[in-house]
């Protein structure tokens, strides 16, 4: 795999690049949706991780397109990376796409975002 190096608040890390995108997974319970979905942290924090970040559509009011409860208001969003060092899904409660990627950083502070 290619790397590149980019700046990233004033440091120079090596990016690495989400290699595929994978829709929700649809989720199943006996008793019921599950309560919203836990977030995936398998590549390093410290890594330049790039992100899709998209909003998370609601159906049926409050529920995502897998089937988990989220509850109101519908605010979500997801940041979603896979590669072979692994694969990170987080999920913010934000008003912009700007606030959600500010939200993310917290967790991953070089974080970069497609467009």
């Amino acid at each position: 795999m290619e790397t590149k190096k980019i700046k990233v608040a004033g440091d120079l890390v090596e990016l690495i690049r989400c290699e595929t995108y994978h829709e929700l997974s649809e989720v199943s319970c006996r008793y019921g949706a599950p309560m919203g979905r836990s977030n995936i942290r398998e590549v390093d924090p410290g890594c330049a991780v790039q992100f899709h970040l998209r909003r998370v559509p609601f159906v049926d009011g409050c529920y995502d397109r897998g089937g988990a409860y989220w509850g109101a208001p519908a605010n979500l969003w997801r940041a979603y990376h896979c590669s072979e060092e692994g694969m990170v899904e987080l999920f913010v409660r934000a008003n912009s796409r700007e606030e959600a990627k500010e939200q993310v950083k917290e967790d991953y502070m070089y974080a970069v975002f497609y467009r």
